[in-house]
């Protein structure tokens, strides 16, 4: 996996962040392919995002990178498209 994590403070932020993970996985991909491979690409929030941004996860979904946030109520790790559902850490859950 190639991961790209992403701290999301501020709710006002989570289309840029999203935007710049997209660019940065893209661009690790490309440069370090001898190295990763075929990796799956998996973009982490470090909270999930408010309902009226859900649609990043179709976004994601449509690019081919997985989609996980932190839950901070319950310190778990959520998948929050079907790419990261069938991400081997969340195939038991």
């Amino acid at each position: 996996m190639l991961i790209e994590a992403k701290s999301v403070g501020d709710p006002r932020v989570v289309v840029d962040r999203m935007r710049y993970g997209i660019g940065q996985l893209s661009d690790y991909a490309v440069r370090y392919r001898e190295e990763i491979g075929e990796a799956e690409r998996v973009l982490a929030f470090g909270s999930i995002p408010a309902a009226e941004s859900s649609w990043i996860a179709t976004i994601l979904q449509e690019t081919k990178i997985a989609f996980v946030a932190l839950d901070g109520p319950t310190d778990r790790v959520l998948p929050l498209n079907e790419r990261a559902r069938a991400l081997s850490l969340f195939e038991s859950a």
